[in-house]
């Protein structure tokens, strides 16, 4: 059902359901009001935009205009796909609306979409041709905002999906095209095709191309696009030919074929790629599980049935086992809520920080049914690992691998028993250490056969293998990034900053980003929880306040992209609608970004997804022109961007060895934090500044 946004003036701060309500009225904030009123921030900008010159980055990180004397701060919003296609009416209010709440910059977003929300003329034909009458209403549209002082920006590749009749070279499954056009030179060449065409397209309204119009201050290569995204972030999977939504079979093979080709170049022969991804050379440690096979009956095991909740038992059948000559019997007659409601484990264990591990047992049931594992630490509860397994009626082997992303001397292994009834039977329960697999049996570089590694198979390989899947895509970003930096700077004459992409995908995507003009990312508090959502009015948000979560909040989170002496811009961040927690977004972003020294801040989005402009109600989940208390607040922007705000004044500092940047991906994958071994934030980076300095430092610290 359509949730319809309004706020009411309460004449009282108490109510009660008899009072009278005649008085009430609806509050909101018109689309075309840009009087001079009170709260009019118009005055702050210096119109028109680019009288200064050019963008640029100072050598300490951060932006300058080329005829300026201070840094400057932007406050922006983004608009999203047909919603930059205003008639020349609609845009002259839209950017007076703007600049009245004192909006300073505008991200054109999504330009390349299909049908008409993009430019393309006929995009179920090919994404070739654009059309005349979209592209001009939008460079009207950008010709107001320059007026007003409010500048833009573009972006190259943000969801076009490439039609057969644009040359390429095998049809592209996933969605907005994402990672093949990372590495695939026809589709590389497409987007310097359509960089051109916009690019280096003369604005009518202002006379000039976009590349020699200073009221540009940045142009992206490609939206949340990145390779190692497509590996091990929330793409994870995406990368290969199996994956429903990856990039399929042809580019998956292109991908495979260069793969073995950057081994061979790095590698001599088969003998010296399997010492360097030999780890512990496949050493095992001491068995870490006491009376694993239940042969000293339940000695070493302890259990806790909740009950009455869940009833059961835990026994020693002598009468079935896998190995020796006894087995643990766990029968269920009474399920509830939890899965830990019902729970057996073995004795308390010592794992060891950044050390992988080998779990492995026999389970079989009389029915068929997931159960699922914890190995944490005592009475911290931190989390380990969690693996699931489906039980079968004969006797089965189940290994599972995982890498420790803290040490304890309390380390627990607890199976759960507590929602599936039936009767169940483990034995020959074992944990070892083990360093993974380097080659496997088979694969050679002369074969042309190394298969590159996915995340769900990560904890069973050596670090130094999954060191060398994150080395080979940051390799293929850095080409990328440098081959369309050059062809914008060189052919087409962009004069202003260039960033590569958003969001943080580890630490080796932040070297990666590390290779263009400055680093941008994106942040949200919450998300969609319903993963079978199929429209907007089918999303699920847990509501909850981000200062009841200070360690996982954004604030404390999203200066982890910034590098020392590059600028950072946050170029998307919500809470989305209908949080009942908004209000609490513009105080936090502007505050802390303020203290992390941020360059830039934009709100995703002012109008998203949609052109109706003059609707007076709230509908959507992450625009914000309609909404009354984001816009109103909007006045909290003016501290940060005048610099009223004290700086952090200690900041942590990463250095890393180079080899760890990619070898660390392992942890990124349980940690998304900072994925450096050795380190637990907690809420530190909301007392104190950090930057990424050196990716090729002596030692990681």
């Amino acid at each position: 059902m359509k949730q319809i946004f309004s706020f009411l003036l309460l004449f009282s701060f108490f109510t009660s359901p008899a009072q009278d309500r005649s008085k009430w009225f609806e509050f909101y904030l018109p689309w075309d009001d840009s009087t001079k009123t009170i709260t009019d921030m118009s005055g702050y900008l210096d119109a028109p935009a680019g009288k200064y010159g050019f963008l640029k980055t100072t050598p300490d990180g951060h932006f300058r205009f080329e005829n300026g004397n201070d840094n400057i701060r932007f406050v922006g919003v983004v608009n999203v796909s047909l919603a930059n296609f205003p008639t020349k009416e609609e845009s002259r209010i839209i950017a007076a609306r703007m600049a009245k709440f004192g909006i300073n910059m505008c991200r054109i977003h999504l330009m390349d979409l299909e049908g008409g929300d993009g430019l393309f003329a006929n995009s179920a034909q090919n994404t070739i041709i654009l059309s005349p009458d979209r592209l001009d209403k939008m460079d009207y549209f950008i010709k107001c905002l320059k007026d007003r002082g409010i500048y833009f920006n573009f972006c190259i590749q943000s969801a076009r999906i490439f039609k057969t009749a644009d040359g390429i070279d095998a049809p592209i499954g996933n969605r907005q095209s994402k990672y093949s056009t990372l590495f695939n030179q026809k589709l590389i060449n497409l987007q310097k095709d359509f960089a051109n065409k916009t690019i280096n397209h003369i604005n009518p309204y202002t006379g000039l191309t976009y590349a020699n119009d200073p009221a540009m201050i940045s142009v992206e290569l490609t939206n949340e696009n990145s390779l190692l995204n497509g590996w091990i972030g929330w793409g994870f999977g995406e990368l290969f030919a199996d994956h429903p939504t990856g990039i399929g079979p042809f580019y998956a093979q292109e991908l495979d074929t260069r793969f073995n080709t950057w081994l061979a170049a790095k590698y001599a022969n088969d003998s010296v790629l399997k010492q360097s991804w030999s780890g512990l050379n496949g050493e095992t440690s001491s068995e870490l599980i006491k009376n694993g096979s239940f042969e000293q009956d339940l000695t070493n095991w302890s259990s806790w049935i909740n009950t009455p909740l869940v009833q059961g038992s835990i026994s020693v059948d002598a009468t079935s086992s896998k190995n020796g000559t006894k087995s643990a019997k766990i029968l269920v007659t009474q399920t509830g809520e939890q899965d830990w409601y019902f729970q057996m484990k073995p004795n308390i264990l010592q794992v060891k920080e950044g050390a992988g591990y080998k779990l492995s047992f026999y389970a079989k049931a009389n029915v068929e049914k997931e159960l699922s594992l914890d190995i944490m630490e005592n009475d911290t509860w931190k989390w380990i690992s969690g693996p699931a397994f489906t039980t079968s009626t004969q006797w089965k082997l189940y290994e599972f691998y995982f890498t420790a992303p803290f040490q304890t001397n309390k380390a627990i292994l607890q199976f759960n028993f507590g929602t599936q009834s039936g009767t169940f039977w483990i034995d020959s329960v074992s944990l070892v250490r083990y360093s993974g697999i380097g080659l496997e049996k088979g694969e050679s570089l002369g074969l042309k056969n190394v298969k590159r590694t996915k995340a769900t198979e990560m904890p069973s390989y050596t670090d130094q293998r999954i060191g060398d899947n994150a080395a080979f895509y940051f390799d293929l970003e850095k080409k990328y990034t440098q081959e369309l930096s050059d062809y914008l700077k060189t052919n087409l004459g962009v004069k202003c900053p260039i960033t590569f992409t958003n969001n943080y995908f580890g630490l080796a995507s932040i070297y990666s980003q590390a290779q263009a003009d400055f680093i941008d990312t994106h942040y949200y508090w919450g998300g969609n929880i319903n993963p079978n959502a199929t429209s907007y009015f089918d999303l699920v948000y847990p509501n909850k306040s981000i200062l009841l979560d200070p360690e996982n909040s954004t604030m404390n989170q999203m200066q982890l992209c910034k590098v020392k002496n590059m600028p950072l811009v946050l170029s998307e961040y919500n809470h989305p609608y209908p949080y009942i927690f908004q209000s609490e977004a513009p105080s936090l972003l502007y505050a802390y970004g303020s203290f992390f020294d941020l360059d830039g801040i934009y709100w995703h989005a002012y109008y998203d997804w949609m052109n109706r402009y003059t609707q007076r109600e709230q509908d959507m989940d992450y625009d914000i022109a309609m909404h009354s208390v984001m816009m109103t607040q909007l006045l909290l922007a003016l501290p940060y961007r005048m610099n009223y705000i004290k700086k952090a004044q200690t900041y942590a500092e990463g250095n890393f060895k180079t080899q760890d940047v990619f070898n660390n991906s392992k942890i990124y994958r349980s940690d998304n934090v900072l994925n450096i071994k050795h380190t637990e934030i907690g809420t530190s980076l909301l007392q104190h500044g950090f930057r990424n300095v050196d990716f090729d430092a002596d030692s990681t610290f």
